[in-house]
């Protein structure tokens, strides 16, 4: 499992060595989510991989299921379900705000950029987790997040979007990391530093998007309140 989180890391420094610009970079995590899958099935079974691949496969489907529609309603979709801040419609865009994207032509990175956050930073979580807690986790960032959305966003906007729940997934590996110090942990926690570096920069200087700032806020948060839980800390402990 060490290696390969020294892999990623090794792989995703090499792109900011690179100094890149944001949008380039963000492309090649196409490639490297592939890399990604291919250094995992070095480390796990084929039978391990086929069932971690699974629990990202869902998400994705119901995402590009969603998308689908979205398009032929020309965005419909997203402007009446994504969440309105203190409005009752606004509710129900808690649940499916993860779901929606941009449908432009010219927006079409929306939904593959954050496909391929998902996959990657979401993969880096299954590795030391397992599917079981991932799915947990990923339902309880983007309930925190799309309510937090809900209560303090501006009304003048509609959210829609998984980027709270991936950025949710950077705050979760980073605390997780910082209060763990688990040697694997720490890995996957650089690699996701390294890989979206500019946007941690963003966030702490307060000029990323809201949306944003929530989902990490929300990741740190349910690193901190899960790691103060015997049964979460027996399970880790059964899982290493």
């Amino acid at each position: 499992m060490e290696a390969l989180g020294f892999a990623i890391v090794c792989i995703f420094l090499l792109i900011r060595l690179l100094n890149l610009k944001d949008k380039v970079a963000e492309s090649l995590l196409y490639p490297l989510t592939l890399m990604l899958v291919l250094i995992a099935v070095s480390e796990s079974s084929l039978l391990d991989v086929r069932t971690q691949f699974s629990v990202l496969r869902d998400f994705i489907f119901i995402a590009f299921v969603v998308h689908f529609f979205n398009f032929l309603c020309q965005g419909g979709l997203a402007s009446q379900l994504g969440i309105r801040p203190r409005t009752v419609r606004g509710l129900f865009g808690i649940v499916f705000c993860p779901f929606l994207h941009q449908w432009e032509k010219n927006h079409k990175d929306h939904i593959f950029g954050n496909t391929a956050a998902f996959i990657t930073l979401g993969w880096l979580i299954i590795l030391q987790l397992g599917g079981e807690l991932f799915y947990k986790l990923t339902v309880c960032i983007a309930l925190l997040s799309g309510a937090a959305i809900w209560l303090l966003g501006d009304r003048r906007f509609t959210y829609f979007g998984a980027s709270a729940v991936t950025f949710g997934f950077m705050g979760f590996l980073a605390a997780f990391a910082a209060i763990s110090r688990q040697s694997t942990a720490l890995f996957f926690a650089a690699a996701a530093i390294i890989a979206y570096s500019w946007h941690y920069q963003k966030i702490l200087q307060g000029q990323d998007s809201f949306g944003h700032g929530v989902g990490f806020v929300s990741g740190i948060t349910i690193a901190t309140l899960s790691l103060s839980s015997d049964r979460f800390i027996m399970l880790l402990e059964a899982i290493n």
